[in-house]
């Protein structure tokens, strides 16, 4: 007989072992039979020749086990034994099974919803074939490298890799930009990105509508065609199948809709980021421009080649090109990164390796607690274990028969932390549905991929801190348990040590949580009161973005913004108006970098805005020295720029005068006429950096925020200043009209997302704490019922019991605060070095901290202290 075969019958009498059982009685029956009438015609009494019968076999029930043993598969029926035993046992005990499960629940699910946040966020695997090959291209700059992720690219070298690469079989350049769509003559502003023709191909997705742009959609000349994301069809179109052929006009231009990406399609990397693709057909002049990093570039690798040679072969191509264009090129690299390893350094920033810390810490401390359970379970078990023991059961079928309770314990509490998870982040998704907008982040999901995870991790923690308990109860010592009282047994010293060092890890860990979660809560509260250099209250922001094919001429948008400032001045209640190419609060100021005159320090960025006149007065800049920019300064006047105080002290050498002297940037000399205060100019988690500030008539952007202050209400002024400017043009589309509070409030909404979850992981963590000291403190109670029913017997007053069981429940924590202070301090000195703007405060936060556990730890002993108060004395000495 064949292996599989042999094995298949096996498998076949595991499943059907009640007709197995009824066959092998019946032939066993059968033989018995045959065996005692051959003993009777031998001359043997019935009973003698049955009896002999029985001895000639060797035992009926040996027989059938011996029969079991081949006809089955012994472990799987012994692990289905332990399973239907293990779920009488959580049958039989629903609170200990109730309260296992909901410490698990809380550990688990916390846990599965920072991972399905992370995943949704970050972690998501990319939804296309075979995306290992998937690369991007970037440039990097040898004097000054860019970090760890990757920078723009140049379209004039973009084309030569394509070109020259023996590694790739496609390559495309992406220019995301912002286009002004009008559809039933409402403009809107929406995300997009221009792609040259490699791009769908690359990433190989068949559109769930119509099709993809094809090379035809890339002819100078041709009818201009667009694709649309998933979501954007249905918030547009809603879902409408007529959209297709439609011809809508997009930065004014007629464009014709063919073709809608499936939902999962995210090009941008960034899932939601853009709402639709459009051809990118370059200026022919433009083509040889390699000054402009406005590209990403975006390749595939031909198959069985290594990123190491993808990384050589670009290498080389940008040493030839450092030759051909030393201008250009020689101080630039060209870097090769596989797409999804982009996508996982998102997960590896500090403030997510803080959350996963956090998470970490909470399941060890439900761990924690879980193990000190199944301890004290195992304690209680003991007579059973020794009788079982003494019966001739093996100590290794009790461990893995206990292992196996446990691990459906921690199945369970898998399951109840799935449902925890699902609340958690529905809760969080709703709650924080305005933060993750912008990135089409509507829920975070829990796929497969989570549900996994929280298995992984529920079987994980079922047989690490499951396995000590299951061999201690194994090692049980027969001879001592059984000889043991009835009433219950000494529970001193060694007993209770385990269950006593548990509490001890707890409370250190809760510590650590605390005192982390307490320094990140507060240092991160310090943004609500953010200082950004400037007033918040009374200011209104309008954001305005000018379509491309109707302002193509700098004198026209200049013109515009012209008009602009002098419709919102004009405004009732309206104190001061100014125009900005980059939002103040919460928006990054693009980085350029500048060169000062001959002989002075080496170049580097500096944020660059343009603005105008009254920009100072709108916001309430103070002025350092000079002047600031004035409506002297015209377009064909001198160009000139002003430069905050920290660039003035230090870009330019000790002792001289920034004013006058001359500075390049964006392509142009100027004038430095003036020093203005400090600004954040690079968001909320950016230190403040260079900032130059050039006069809006001479580079008027092609987007732009209107800022009005107000003498009362701001938001009285946003309906008279959205008319005012479309009077000057109907089919401009405008961004949300918020008040810079409002905009604040913006900016916080994700420090506001991350202190509610850590926020929720202290508070679970104080639960659990207070739980375990709670648990062991009742054991011991328990335990020492007849002790103390003793001691009370004897003349011991309750007070006295009280302050005894509170003085152990102190002893607890204070054992667990010590080492917890000094993890506190060790892992607060690598966070501090990680997060510049966490607050070194350690050690005013680790005594309040520590004061509130010893106060919860004496809370939770509070009441088993009061219940052993209750121990009748005359009833124990009757016992006795």
């Amino acid at each position: 007989m064949s292996a599989a075969r042999a094995f298949s019958r096996r498998l076949l009498g595991v499943f059907a072992r009640r007709d197995s059982d009824q066959r092998i009685a019946e032939e066993l029956e059968f033989h018995l039979q045959m065996q005692a009438e051959e003993n009777i015609r031998r001359g043997m009494a019935p009973d003698d020749a049955l009896r002999a019968a029985r001895i000639s076999i060797g035992g009926v029930e040996s027989v059938k086990e011996s029969w079991r043993a081949n006809r089955g598969l012994p472990l799987i029926e012994s692990t289905l034994k332990d399973l239907r035993y293990a779920l009488r046992m959580m049958r039989r005990n629903p609170g200990f099974t109730a309260t296992v499960v909901f410490v698990l629940a809380l550990g688990i699910g916390a846990t599965t919803a920072v991972f399905s946040i992370l995943y949704t966020l970050m972690l998501r695997p990319l939804p296309y074939s075979h995306s290992e090959q998937l690369i991007g291209l970037g440039e990097v700059n040898l004097k000054q490298p860019s970090g760890i992720m990757l920078g723009p690219a140049r379209y004039a070298n973009f084309t030569d890799w394509a070109a020259q690469n023996r590694v790739f079989s496609g390559v495309a350049a992406i220019r995301r930009e912002a286009v002004i769509v009008n559809l039933d003559g409402q403009p809107e502003r929406v995300r997009g990105e221009c792609v040259s023709a490699e791009f769908f191909a690359i990433l190989a997705m068949q559109p769930v509508r119509g099709r993809t742009l094809t090379k035809e959609d890339f002819r100078p000349g041709a009818p201009r065609t667009a694709v649309l994301s998933h979501r954007y069809w249905i918030k547009a179109f809603g879902g409408r199948t007529d959209a297709l052929g439609r011809i809508v006009r997009i930065d004014g231009q007629r464009t014709m809709i063919v073709g809608v990406m499936p939902p999962r399609f995210r090009a941008s990397l960034v899932e939601g980021g853009s709402r639709l693709w459009l051809p990118l057909i370059p200026d022919p002049r433009g083509t040889s421009d390699r000054a402009a990093f406005a590209y990403s570039v975006l390749a595939r690798l031909r198959p069985g080649i290594p990123l190491e040679r993808a990384q050589n072969d670009m290498d080389t191509i940008g040493r030839r090109l450092a030759q051909q264009y030393p201008e250009a090129n020689q101080d630039w690299r060209v870097r090769v990164e596989r797409i999804e390893d982009q996508l996982g350094l998102a997960a590896r920033a500090p403030i997510a390796r803080v959350l996963e810390s956090l998470v970490a810490l909470l399941l060890l401390i439900a761990c924690a607690n879980v193990a000190n359970l199944l301890l004290a379970r195992g304690a209680e078990r003991r007579k059973e274990i020794a009788l079982r023991l003494a019966m001739g059961a093996g100590r290794l079928r009790i461990a893995r028969q206990l292992l196996m309770e446990n691990l459906v314990l921690a199945a369970a509490g898998g399951l109840a932390g799935i449902v925890v998870a699902w609340w958690s982040v529905l809760a969080l998704a709703k709650s924080s549905a305005g933060i993750f907008a912008e990135v089409g982040v509507s829920r975070f999901e829990i796929d497969g991929g989570v549900v996994l995870f929280a298995f992984g991790i529920a079987g994980a923690t079922g047989i690490t801190f499951g396995i000590i308990p299951a061999v201690r109860g194994s090692r049980s010592r027969v001879n001592e348990t059984l000889k043991e009282a009835g009433a219950g047994y000494s529970a001193a010293g060694k007993k209770r040590r385990a269950a006593n060092l548990l509490v001890t890890c707890q409370v250190a860990l809760s510590l650590v949580l605390l005192i982390t979660a307490g320094l990140v809560v507060t240092s991160m509260s310090q943004f609500w009161q953010f200082d950004w250099g400037f007033p918040l209250d009374r200011r209104l922001g309008i954001g305005l973005a000018l379509s491309d094919q109707r302002y193509t001429d700098v004198t026209k948008r200049a013109a515009f913004f012209r008009d602009v400032l002098a419709s919102a001045s004009a405004l009732p209640r309206v104190q001061t108006a100014a125009l900005t190419s980059t939002n103040p609060i919460g928006q990054t100021a693009p980085m350029l970098r500048f060169r000062l005159e001959s002989g002075a320090p080496a170049e580097a960025n500096a944020a660059y805005r343009v603005v105008s006149p009254n920009y100072l007065r709108v916001l309430a800049i103070p002025l350092r020295n000079g002047r600031f920019l004035s409506e002297t300064d015209t377009a064909a006047g001198e160009p000139v720029a002003v430069v905050n105080e920290t660039m003035a002290r230090r870009a330019w050498k000790p002792g001289q005068e920034p004013l006058g002297r001359q500075i390049e940037i964006n392509g142009k000399w100027r004038t430095v006429v003036g020093i203005m205060a400090d600004v954040m100019n690079q968001g909320m988690v950016g230190r403040s950096a260079y900032e130059v500030a050039v006069p809006l008539v001479q580079d008027p952007p092609h987007a732009a925020m209107l800022i009005l202050h107000s003498e009362g209400d701001p938001l009285g002024l946003a309906r008279p200043a959205i008319s005012a400017i479309h009077k000057l043009d109907p089919d401009q589309p405008l961004d949300p009209v918020r008040t810079f509070e409002g905009l604040h409030a913006d900016a916080c909404g994700v420090f506001g997302f991350i202190l509610s979850l850590i926020g929720s992981f202290a508070v679970i963590a104080v639960s659990l704490a207070a739980a375990g000291i709670y648990g062991v403190t009742s054991r011991s109670v328990a335990i020492r019922a007849r002790e103390i029913g003793i001691r009370m017997a004897l003349g011991a007053g309750r007070s006295r019991v009280v302050s005894d069981i509170l003085r152990e429940g102190l002893w607890l924590a204070l054992a667990g605060i010590v080492p917890g202070a000094l993890l506190s301090l060790l892992l607060l000195k690598v966070l501090l070095s990680k997060l510049w703007w966490l607050k070194a405060g350690a050690p005013g936060t680790i005594m309040p901290v520590s004061a509130l556990l010893v106060a919860i730890a004496l809370l939770a002993c509070w009441f088993p202290a009061r219940r052993a108060t209750r121990v009748d004395p005359a009833a124990t000495l009757r016992a006795e």
